[in-house]
């Protein structure tokens, strides 16, 4: 997601500020306050982009000073609101010319709305700050301006409660929308949210905002207190929400232990059925092409990641070394070049005589190597340039790999839980319960069945219920089963043929089996006759005779 950020405030003279230096500032030029006489120049300020002054129809141009002098003239009370500043993120995503267009539409809506006079400063990102805090603010006034280009009445809508609110409200709701519009002209996928991360659904810290002096104190190093409490609040912010969020938990797990406990506990087939649907939900999800296509994506940004990571510790000590000591080749170049200049000041002062008459040799000799020294100077400055340049490029490719890896993953967890809530919501995990539920009663039921049986209709029959046979049939039948795993045979002889039952009484015998005596295999025979040999009839037969004998055996 892009960086979303808009915020209003007043400049007001109560707070020891005023119109006039806050736009100097923020234009990067020189202003006079006519009304104090003081002088506030910024032309040394470097990071303004580009400044561009929108008026109400009709009204003529002026320039920045003209603009907000009338502002600081139009207020009498020392405690007056002289301006407004919107300062709003530009997204990075974006160009120069982009950005430019983005703040336009920005700050065309707050002169139509509202009829004042508004002028915009477009800001670059600090060279020790965040690459990418694109940033504009947007000044403007407190009163609307006729078309003559008077200050008139003041815009009370954004003074007085709730009606204020409602105007914040509105300008960021206008911002978030241009922006994304913007970014949708551009092709660009991120988005931006100007809700709270509660409102999100976002369980993060809120962030703390430092301001421009205790930022100011960092990038210059200097240990302070009041930098030291900020990182105390910042901490103490982080551990209470960490803190909240595993109170959360707790009363959660608890919640779901008491839940547990009251609930029956699941049986056997239950568990088989729940296991057998997660496997399924975990071989859908694996073998679906989206999440395989996330996840190669993903093993790309790591390796991208990885490669930027190796590029900035390796290029990054480096480039600040050039850096510096092109820095430091400048510096002593430039103080020759001064040098070399001022000698040569010195000898014409002291040789007017012979710098009348034309005779300068010595003095164009060193104005000679003062500006070979000027010139090394700049050629340094040139490199110095290039290696900050190049530090900086490392250390935004890094930046980039990094916010393409988090996406990547972010991905693949939208993908995996899009493709386990689709399978999820068809039929397949009820298919799958009700096989693997018919799978365990076909392996467990006929056992427990056969287990069960005869000890109820024990329990039946000595309770009164005639149940005619049916512990017998059981009994016999589990009979049976031990015969078949114990795999016994009595061999005997009927009518010539060589016959085997199962047990040496011909009426409980429930196998028969007559050996093929051209083949040597024993053959299972049919029921019926089982039930004949019990009651000595029958013959055997062979219920698979081959085709064909092999030469030299006989008949039966």
């Amino acid at each position: 997601m892009a960086i979303g950020s808009a915020s209003v405030q007043s400049i007001s003279r109560s707070g020891g500020r005023s119109a006039t230096a806050a736009a100097a500032y923020r234009t990067g030029t020189q202003i006079t306050d006519e009304r104090t006489g003081q002088v506030h120049d910024y032309t040394r300020k470097g990071g303004v982009v580009g400044v561009a002054m929108y008026l109400p129809d009709g009204a003529p141009a002026m320039t920045t000073a003209e603009l907000w002098n009338q502002a600081e003239a139009a207020e009498n009370r020392k405690n007056s609101q002289v301006a407004r500043e919107l300062l709003v993120a530009l997204p990075h995503e974006l160009t120069d010319a982009q950005r430019r267009e983005l703040v336009d539409g920005i700050a065309g809506a707050l002169v139509e709305r509202y009829g004042v006079a508004a002028e915009a400063a477009i800001h670059r990102p600090g060279r020790e700050g965040d690459e990418r805090n694109h940033h504009a603010h947007i000044m403007f006034t407190t009163r609307r301006m006729d078309a003559a280009g008077r200050l008139g009445e003041k815009t009370r809508e954004l003074d007085v409660k709730p009606r204020s609110s409602a105007e914040v409200t509105w300008i960021r709701g206008m911002v978030e929308e241009r922006t994304n519009q913007a970014l949708a002209r551009a092709g660009v996928d991120a988005r931006i949210d100007m809700r709270s991360l509660a409102a999100q659904g976002i369980d993060a810290p809120k962030p703390v905002h430092e301001g421009p002096a205790v930022t100011a104190m960092r990038r210059r190093g200097a240990p302070s207190n009041v930098v030291q409490l900020s990182d105390y609040a910042r901490q103490v912010r982080s551990d209470r929400a960490e803190l909240g969020r595993v109170e959360a938990q707790i009363i959660d797990l608890e919640k779901a232990r008491a839940a547990r406990a009251a609930a029956p506990a699941p049986s056997e087939r239950d568990q088989v059925m729940a296991e057998a649907v997660k496997q399924a939900r975990i071989e859908h999800r694996e073998q679906h092409h989206q999440v395989v296509r996330a996840r190669y994506v993903l093993h790309t940004a790591k390796g991208d990641r990885e490669y930027a990571a190796e590029r900035l510790a390796k290029g990054l000590p480096e480039a600040q070394a050039k850096a510096l000591h092109a820095q430091q080749q400048e510096a002593g170049h430039a103080a020759k070049a001064v040098r070399l200049e001022r000698d040569a000041e010195t000898w014409l002062e002291q040789h007017r005589i012979r710098a009348a008459i034309g005779s300068t040799g010595p003095a164009d000799e060193l104005r000679a190597k003062a500006k070979h020294h000027a010139d090394q100077a700049r050629a340094w400055a040139e490199a110095a340039k290039a290696a900050e340049q190049e530090a900086a490029r490392l250390r935004h490719a890094d930046s980039e790999a990094a916010r393409a890896l988090a996406l990547a993953e972010h991905s693949v967890k939208a993908v995996e839980a899009k493709v386990e809530r689709e399978f999820d919501q068809s039929m397949e995990p009820y298919a799958v319960s009700i096989r693997a539920g018919r799978e365990y009663d076909a392996k467990h039921r006929p056992r427990q069945q056969l287990q069960e049986g005869p000890q109820q209709a024990e329990k039946q029959r000595q309770g009164g219920t005639p149940l005619p046979g049916l512990l017998s049939n059981q009994q016999r039948l589990l009979d049976g089963i031990q015969r078949i795993q114990q795999a016994r045979w009595y061999e005997y002889e009927r009518d010539g043929e060589r016959f085997r039952r199962d047990t040496p009484e011909p009426d409980k015998a429930l196998r028969v089996q007559w050996l093929h005596d051209g083949t040597g295999q024993w053959h299972e025979q049919p029921r019926e006759t089982v039930l004949e040999h019990a009651k000595g009839q029958g013959q055997g037969r062979d219920p698979d005779p081959p085709r064909h004998r092999p030469r030299g055996m006989g008949g039966r």
